[in-house]
């Protein structure tokens, strides 16, 4: 009886500390995102807004080697707060309060998959990781990509689990959504159609689920490109977007960037680590997990990989090294 009643206290005490701390940080955070330098990506993405804004068009007007969803939400910012330095500011509270989604969607996402105690205990970890918070603060379409990557995984695999077309159709559109945002979405479409050919090979879903999914995400992106093919910029857009980024000069290891992180933050690599050696079980889990290790190896596709290359493995990193956490102070 002592045993159990000094487990309650000490996954209280944790749950606790958690919330101090997610807290707490995020408070840090907001003042941070306000006074923090600029980085030129961020002059690069508002610039690009105002371009749009002054009727020049992308990849025929100007060069953008991303895709365009960030820089149309921003032109309601440019034009509410003017041609001024408030515009930059309030980007970066848009930016803000992306980033607060990105939290109570890791909150939903962890207690989803891996019990609702986790879901605290996975924002401590998630705010106090440098690289993500470092860059989930800035005006980049890494932010809103990840966003929406985790929306697009909550509802998929609700679907794989529970067969609701709602889940299907949510999941899918929030997919699409990612690839408007950064064309980087690629690699968890490719995941999300190896979890599918598992589904069907398992009799998880069938064929018409299957065209459903594809279907759903061909309508979401399906304006962009009849857009840039109607206007005359698909071989720029081509050239931009995808053949330059194969192009790079400057090259860099994967392995440095892993290591750095490593280093700031061991806690979330080493609870992670040990969740995928001791603590993984259930099919969910299992695929959660599969998730998570193929967006981390997309550094490795890279050719100068950044941290903001990061940004959508740390959400799901930060979920399962909440459940060792757990798991551990339960045991």
């Amino acid at each position: 009886m002592e045993d159990v009643s000094l487990r309650k206290k000490n996954r209280d005490l944790t749950i606790l500390v958690s919330w101090i701390i997610a807290v707490s940080a995020v408070l840090i955070l907001f003042y941070y995102s306000l006074n923090k330098f600029f980085d030129h990506d961020e002059l690069f993405a508002i610039h690009t807004a105002w371009k749009i804004l002054r009727g020049e068009k992308m990849y025929t007007g100007f060069m953008q080697l991303h895709h365009p969803l960030l820089h149309l939400l921003l032109t309601p910012v440019i034009t509410i707060f003017g041609e001024n330095i408030n515009s930059l500011s309030a980007s970066r509270v848009f930016i803000f309060i992306t980033f607060l989604l990105i939290l109570a969607v890791t909150y939903r996402l962890s207690s989803r998959v891996f019990g609702k105690e986790t879901g605290i205990i996975s924002l401590a970890l998630l705010t106090t990781t440098l690289h993500f918070v470092n860059r989930g603060i800035e005006v980049r379409p890494d932010v809103p990509q990840t966003l929406f990557n985790l929306l697009s995984i909550l509802y998929l695999l609700d679907f794989l689990e529970t067969r609701s077309k709602k889940s299907l159709i949510l999941g899918s559109v929030f997919l699409g959504v990612a690839f408007l945002f950064l064309q980087k979405a690629i690699i968890l479409i490719f995941l999300v159609e190896c979890l599918f050919l598992y589904g069907a090979y398992r009799r998880l879903i069938g064929l018409k689920e299957f065209l459903l999914h594809v279907s759903v995400i061909a309508l979401v992106v399906a304006p962009f490109y009849l857009y840039i093919f109607l206007s005359g910029s698909f071989a720029q857009y081509i050239l931009f977007s995808w053949i330059i980024h194969t192009k790079l000069l400057e090259n860099s290891s994967p392995l440095s960037l892993l290591t750095s992180s490593l280093r700031l933050n061991p806690a979330l690599w080493g609870f992670y680590a040990l969740a995928i050696l001791f603590f993984i079980k259930t099919r969910t889990q299992k695929m959660f997990i599969f998730v998570s290790l193929g967006l981390l190896a997309t550094v490795f596709v890279a050719r100068a990989p950044n941290p903001q290359y990061l940004l959508p493995s740390f959400p799901l990193m930060a979920c399962a090294a909440a459940y060792a956490i757990y798991s551990l102070f339960r045991k």
